[in-house]
Formats: structure tokens, C-alpha cells, sequence
């Protein structure tokens, strides 16, 4: 039988394991006690009274903690239904599903203008989020403009990376028992593994959708607070194409926003050369950021302050803390400490590195051009140079850098 040991031990207390009369060894890693070696058996040291998660009081006296949870529980019973998932067939059928539904919507909002394999060329576009399109965005009704928002949100990377943890979600609570989904973890000594990797998953969906949440309107209210400041002219309109491109404010901030953030790279400004605002820049290399090589970074961060200021007696920090110490293992995007911080380093790197080259080596390329470009080649595809002018070691920088990209 698989069983998952939750202990106060979770540095909740920063006081070890006792196994077998031997402690196990530690390692402080972001503030918590990393358990090197998972034992058969282990004997928390003495508990102290709790309250029930949620309460802002303790107990009067010490709760007696029930027996084991997973006595009599059989693994194999109940993960029997989720250990073959086909996660693999669900990301696909989900990407063909909202690229055939948005083409056909388009097709006929713009009332057959286009072919109805260009529409189709455009939704795959959007859903993979690699840019390209057959289609000029300026003649595109706002209701083809709303759709293809929509199918960037739906199709974005870190929705596609959430769909195995849903899935894995749905299939965990028809096979666990309802009396055996809500309790509080503190009053248990062991639990089933499959409990705890419910739980933890419902922890992660939420915190990364209301991650999303905030960066979509954070990036809306900035570009917007943007556009207002410094005029159409610096941020809308771009002065090399005739009639000039045009967009509300907020339908230019917030299509702006959901591209920038799913690293799509649509824009309803063809390109952010010449006279753009070096705020709306700042603002897309955030998104830019945040949205891809920079999301495994911020999740991380955002649950080390989530259990270091929850409630020492409550429940979400023995999960947020096992989630930093196994989180790996249930969602792609939580990397260990090390890796976190080996990854942040490296992207840092590659950004000085490409904008230390373009102001050194690139033709009438600013600060502010070359930083948006260092990040841009990786991440979005925006561009503001002129590549036809730039040398032969410029280029093969680019090269190099979208080689690298992440993904």
C-alpha cells in the first residue's frame, strides 16, 4: 500500500522526524525542512493543541489524533482510475476543438470574407500561440477580435499546462470517498497519498488561476493607464502604415495584454517601431515574462509567501510546504529551489547578454528597443527594429536567441 506521510514535521514546528529512535536527516531549502528520506514508519514528537482550519481560536486542551487514515484504505482501489489517464489525447482533442469552433465562428462573423482555410490557419495560430496569420488584423471586425481573445486565453500555455491537473481533479474526486475529501490534515498522522495529492491540486488550479487573473487585468490597467498618458499617436497608431491602425483604448489594452501575456504575438499595432511610448514596452516585456519563462519562477515564490504566512495551525501550510517539496511531481510548472533559481539566473543572462549586443552592434537601436527585443525574439515575436537593416552578426543573434527560446 503507497501511503503519504503528513507530519507537523514539515518544518511547521522545525523539529525533526523521530524514526525508529534516529532522527532523519534535513536540509533547509526556501525556509523549509526538506525530508531526505522517506521512512516505512514514523513518530511525530508531541503535538500541540489545534484549531480547525479556518478558526482563529485553538482548542482549550489537546485533541487525541484519530488513527491512521489510511487503514483499511487500498491504493490500488482508488487511483485504479486515474494511473491511464490519456492526459495526451485530452490536450489534443482540446486544441482541435477550439481551433475548429473559432475558425467557423470567424468565417462567418466576417461573412465569408476569408477562405475558410485562412480562418482555420488563424485559429491554429491562436491556439498554439506561434503568430502567424495570412490575415491583416486591421480589417478584422471587433467580433472576429473578441473570438480570437477568447481562444488565446483558452489555448494559452499555462491553460494547456493546468488541463492534466483538472483532469487528474476530476477523476481523484469520483474515486475518493466523500467523507475523505474535507477534514483537516493536522488531525491525522498518515494519510493515503491520493488524498494529499487531491488537495494539493485543488491548491495549485486555484493559485494559477488567480495568477492569470491578476496578470490579465494588471497588464489591461497598465497599458490602458499607458495609452491615456501618452496619446493614440505614441501608442496606437503606427505612423508607417496608411490609414493608421485603430482600437479603442481598452480593446487595444486588452488584446495587447492577453497576446503580450500567451506569447502570441497578435497585435493590432503591425509593428512598435518609430515614435511608440517606452512604457508600453516596459509593460509587454512584463507580460511577455510572466506569462511563460518567468510563470515557474512566480509560482514558486507565490506559494513560499502563501505558507509562510498562513496559519501555523492550518492545513494549507503542511500543503503548501509539501507542494514546495514534491510539487514536481504532481504539476510540470513548480521546479525545485535550485532549479527555480538556476532558471531566473540563466533568463537574466540571456536578456543582458542580447541587449548588451544590440546597443553595442546594432544599426540606431536604443536601450529601450534593445531590451524589448532581447525579450520579444524568445517570447512574443513583436519587433521594434527594422531587421532588414541591422548586420549579419545581429541576425545571427536573433538565431541563436529564438533557438533558445522556451517553451
Amino acid at each position: 500500500m503507497i501511503e503519504t506521510y503528513i507530519t507537523k514535521t514539515l518544518s511547521a514546528l522545525n523539529e525533526p522526524l523521530v524514526v525508529q529512535g534516529k532522527e532523519t536527516a534535513v536540509e533547509d531549502v526556501d525556509g523549509l525542512k526538506r525530508i531526505k528520506d522517506t521512512p516505512d514508519e514514523c513518530r511525530p514528537p508531541t503535538q500541540q493543541p489545534y484549531g480547525e482550519e479556518g478558526s482563529d481560536h485553538l482548542t482549550s486542551a489537546p485533541r487525541q489524533r484519530k488513527k491512521s487514515l489510511v487503514r483499511g484504505v487500498d491504493d490500488k482501489k482508488y487511483l485504479s482510475a486515474v494511473t491511464s489517464i490519456p492526459l495526451y489525447t485530452y490536450v489534443l482533442c482540446w486544441i482541435f476543438l477550439l481551433a475548429f469552433a473559432s475558425a467557423i465562428t470567424i468565417y462567418f462573423i466576417e461573412e465569408r470574407r476569408y477562405e475558410i482555410m485562412e480562418c482555420f490557419f488563424l485559429a491554429i495560430a491562436g491556439v498554439t500561440c506561434s503568430g502567424l496569420t495570412t490575415i491583416d488584423f486591421m480589417q478584422l471586425s471587433s467580433g472576429s477580435l473578441v473570438v480570437l481573445t477568447v481562444v488565446l486565453l483558452l489555448g494559452s500555455g499555462i491553460n494547456l499546462s493546468l488541463i492534466p491537473v483538472w483532469v487528474r481533479l476530476f477523476y481523484l474526486k469520483r474515486s475518493i470517498p466523500l467523507n475523505m475529501r474535507t477534514f483537516n490534515l493536522r488531525d491525522y498522522e498518515r494519510l493515503p497519498s491520493f488524498v494529499v495529492e487531491y488537495k494539493c491540486l485543488q491548491l495549485i488550479s486555484r493559485i494559477a488561476i488567480a495568477y492569470m487573473v491578476i496578470m490579465y487585468a494588471l497588464g489591461t490597467i497598465l497599458i490602458y493607464v499607458a495609452v491615456m498618458v501618452a496619446g493614440k499617436d505614441e501608442t496606437i497608431y503606427d505612423p508607417q502604415y496608411t490609414p493608421p491602425s485603430f482600437a479603442s483604448p481598452l480593446g487595444f489594452a486588452i488584446f495587447t495584454s492577453v497576446s503580450a501575456f500567451t506569447n502570441c504575438g497578435f497585435s493590432l499595432r503591425p509593428t512598435y517601431r518609430g515614435n511608440i511610448s517606452p512604457s508600453i514596452l516596459v509593460v509587454i516585456n512584463f507580460l511577455s515574462l510572466s506569462g511563460n519563462v518567468f510563470f515557474p519562477i512566480f509560482m514558486r515564490w507565490i506559494i513560499i509567501f502563501l505558507s509562510r504566512f498562513s496559519d501555523v495551525e492550518s492545513s494549507r501550510k503542511v500543503c503548501f510546504r509539501y507542494i514546495l517539496v514534491n510539487g514536481r511531481k504532481h504539476y510540470s510548472c513548480i521546479f525545485t529551489s535550485q532549479q527555480t533559481w538556476l532558471l531566473f539566473c540563466v533568463q537574466l543572462l540571456f536578456i543582458f547578454a542580447q541587449t548588451l549586443c544590440l546597443c553595442v552592434l546594432g544599426n540606431e537601436v536604443n536601450t529601450s528597443q534593445a531590451l524589448f527585443m532581447a525579450i520579444t525574439t524568445r517570447h512574443t515575436g513583436f519587433t521594434a527594429v527594422d531587421l532588414a537593416s541591422q548586420n549579419s552578426g545581429i541576425l545571427v543573434l536573433f538565431l541563436a536567441m529564438m533557438f533558445l527560446a522556451p517553451t
